[in-house]
């Protein structure tokens, strides 16, 4: 299982925002959204 977490930088703040996760097992991805991010 592969995982990679998504994240974004404000171009105005600079804050750095988690997105969520990306989670691959079996050729299925699954991507869950951080809910601070939503």
């Amino acid at each position: 299982m592969a995982q990679a977490y998504i994240y974004m930088e404000c171009p105005v703040s600079g804050q750095t925002l988690t997105l969520g996760k990306l989670t691959i097992q079996s050729g299925v991805g699954t991507f869950q959204y951080s809910p601070d991010a939503v």
